[in-house]
């Protein structure tokens, strides 16, 4: 089945329409305050702050920055499969896992030309560092390498294979790629519909009172944790693809402890002083790119 794009500005005018009259003028403003924040709109003044606007992004442990940043070819950064082929394994063994399942069928429905083993898993973030999980160090894709085109999903793709939508993508407990497509279709958008799948996501259906989301609660929306709009890319990058690198104030307060402890006690773990040890060389790798490395400290507006 083909993929269905234009289909989320319907949906969000749809989930609008249920909000009862006491907070549907509020929701419909809350609407246009999460588009607008996408394109790095300001909700008092109406300017555009093109570096507030959303990004594509993807995470990478501060042990592979070094690496990636030495490597000139334009597919530097490696799926599970360029790494298994580089090293000289196979990410998986026997039948095809999960993973395997997954992008077999959204290179399927989205028809990519590359090939399903050569799929790229990015995140969109309005102004956070990415998801935590996947790496501590937040690439962020310049704009001009994002087309209006790229593939987006409301939610993680794993969830496929997870209840309740794992009951509509599987017959008997076996994976059926046809239905699988049918639901990632549905769940299924592109760049150029960010604005309004954001929206959907962000706003609450149902929810009422009379106060407006603000810019921080918008990008906590967003992605929290490892609940966010996943990117699906049909291609690599390197480094010069990369507008800056981000990197959350937690880690940066816990760099900053393990260097205390190491000067003044009690002694750190070995491990500590490995993670701290990468970062260091993660950030020169960076540096001599010069591509800049922003610490995190607020996913609301900031000033500059």
């Amino acid at each position: 089945m083909p993929f269905k794009p234009d289909k989320w500005l319907p949906a969000l005018r749809a989930l609008l329409t249920k909000y009862p009259n006491i907070s549907s003028a509020w929701r419909n403003a809350d609407a246009d305050t999460i588009r607008g924040a996408i394109r790095g709109v300001s909700p008092y003044t109406g300017k555009i702050k093109k570096d507030g606007a959303a990004r594509v992004v993807f995470n990478i442990s501060s042990a592979d920055v070094p690496s990636f940043t030495r490597n000139s070819r334009v597919d530097a950064y490696e799926n599970r499969y360029d790494h298994a082929r580089r090293i000289g394994s196979a990410p998986c063994i026997g039948s095809p896992d999960a993973r395997e399942k997954i992008d077999r069928m959204l290179a399927t429905l989205f028809g990519a030309t590359a090939g399903w083993d050569k799929l790229y898993y990015g995140a969109v973030e309005l102004n956070g560092s990415g998801i935590r999980y996947y790496g501590d160090v937040c690439l962020v894709l310049d704009d001009s390498k994002v087309s209006p085109t790229t593939k987006v999903l409301n939610r993680n793709s794993f969830d496929l294979i997870c209840e309740p939508l794992r009951s509509k993508t599987h017959i008997s407990d076996v994976w059926d790629p046809k239905l699988a497509e049918q639901q990632a279709d549905v769940v299924a958008g592109q760049w150029d519909e960010v604005g309004d799948m954001a929206a959907c996501k962000v706003l609450k259906p149902g929810a009422d009172g009379d106060r407006r989301l603000t810019i921080g609660a918008i990008s906590e929306g967003i992605l929290a944790d490892e609940d966010y709009l996943e990117v699906i890319r049909e291609s690599s990058f390197n480094v010069g693809d990369l507008a800056e690198a981000r990197t959350s104030a937690a880690d940066a307060a816990v760099d900053g402890l393990v260097a205390d402890r190491l000067r003044r006690g009690p002694m750190p773990s070995w491990s500590e002083l490995l993670w701290r040890h990468r970062r260091r060389r993660a950030d020169e790798a960076l540096k001599a790119k010069s591509i800049p490395t922003k610490v995190v400290v607020s996913s609301g507006r900031v000033r500059t």
